[in-house]
């Protein structure tokens, strides 16, 4: 439940006429991966309530083959808030530039006359993407004597995965850079859930750390379409959601339905865009399963979880698990990995709910159970849909609200 009255305090604090929060998300423009999903959310919905923004990112040059549908802009403010833009030029970075921009990503070049610019006047800085534009920021609100927040949302085991260099002492060496020169040179870091928070304390994170779930909005918690209440009927649609990238396995799970009992009758949707469309959409033709792999709108997005009969998010890296829990409020029955490197395990309310990290024939035996069971399916995700209320995205900007104003000084 929305504390009411704390939602109030924090807005008279900070709005109208507060100061604007500088927030850096270096693709905002790039709506393909949770961290711009989640800003543009947060962003979208405190502007509503009257805070005033600015975001660093880059700019999309014109022709720019990144963009797809539902890339740009993307929200305006509905409010008395205000959203103002700071565009810097992308980085280029001599043989990883592929690799970023198949991951439909662009990273910002610091620029310190703008950079002056953009926070002059603000209120405090929110960095959202802890690379090179991120920590020229906190570099010159240090300087500006603004207080800064940090979001922990880009784990070393993503991009490592990613370039092929999945190596321990490499992971750990990142973990001490962005804690070094991101995280510990904050006034306060956010982590989307408790697993993530520990991942930086038991890496000698030194600043105060609070857990702020990225929510679900309330679109998402959409009336179930009549459910297959058969192990007989026709078709059965399993819906997989999320960046197309070797730590999200949809191979895993394209491996699993070619093995399933059921295969012929399963209808598989891969919804995300990445690096491995092309493999994915290849493995898919020569294992002979029904299967699409494609980008889609916010509105197509909510029928497909509308629709599914089954939610499988077989990801290994996680630090909450955005996509599950949506399709856990529009009530489905849901299978996750349970990875020792994820935080999407906890939305697994029971043992049918999730499977062992990496191993497909577990993973198919959860399928089949789940297809062979429809009414323990359509229970479980009733019993979802109510787990989840609590991950409300009202709730989570209430309290982002909260911190602001206790940390910009004017709460």
């Amino acid at each position: 439940m929305v504390d009411t009255h704390s939602m109030s305090a924090g807005l008279q604090a900070l709005a109208p006429g507060s100061k604007p929060v500088c927030m850096v998300v270096d693709p905002w423009d790039l709506p393909y991966n949770g961290t711009v999903v989640s800003s543009r959310r947060f962003v979208e919905g405190m502007c509503k309530l009257g805070l005033n923004f600015r975001i660093l990112s880059c700019q999309l040059g014109k022709g720019e083959d990144l963009v797809d549908e539902g890339a740009g802009p993307g929200i305006s403010c509905h409010g008395s808030g205000r959203l103002e833009r700071y565009y810097f030029p992308a980085l280029s970075l001599p043989g990883v530039n592929g690799i970023i921009r198949s991951m439909k990503v662009m990273l910002g070049r610091p620029d310190k006359q703008l950079m002056a610019q953009a926070l002059s006047g603000a209120g405090l800085l929110h960095v959202q993407f802890p690379f090179f534009l991120g920590y020229s920021a906190i570099a010159m609100a240090r300087k500006m004597q603004l207080p800064v927040i940090c979001s922990f949302h880009v784990q070393p085991e993503n991009l490592l995965l990613n370039l092929g260099l999945n190596f321990k002492w490499l992971r750990e060496l990142l973990y001490k850079i962005f804690i070094r020169y991101i995280y510990n040179r904050a006034d306060l870091v956010i982590a989307p859930s408790r697993f993530a928070a520990d991942q930086l304390i038991k890496r000698n994170l030194q600043r105060p750390v609070e857990v702020v779930s990225n929510g679900v909005p309330d679109k998402f918690f959409i009336p179930k379409a009549t459910p297959n209440d058969s192990a007989d009927v026709a078709d059965f649609h399993i819906l997989s959601v999320g960046r197309l990238s070797g730590e999200k396995q949809q191979s895993l799970l394209i491996d699993a339905i070619a093995n399933s009992r059921h295969r012929e009758k399963i209808q598989l949707q891969l919804v995300g865009a990445g690096p491995n469309e092309v493999e994915l959409n290849t493995q898919i033709t020569k294992a002979g399963i029904n299967a699409t792999v494609e980008t889609v709108s916010d509105a197509e997005l909510l029928l497909r979880y509308q629709l599914a009969d089954l939610f499988v998010h077989c990801g290994m890296i996680e630090l909450e698990g955005m996509s599950v829990a949506e399709a856990m409020a529009a009530s489905n029955a849901v299978v996750v990995s349970d990875s020792e490197a994820s935080a999407a395990g906890m939305f697994a309310i029971s043992e049918s709910a999730k499977f062992k990290s990496g191993d497909v024939n577990d993973l198919t035996e959860k399928l089949d159970y789940w297809i062979e069971n429809p009414d323990a399916r359509i229970e479980a995700g009733k019993l979802n849909r109510n787990f989840i209320q609590g991950y409300r995205h009202e709730a989570c900007i209430e309290k982002l609200i909260g911190l602001y104003a206790r940390f910009s000084g004017e709460g």
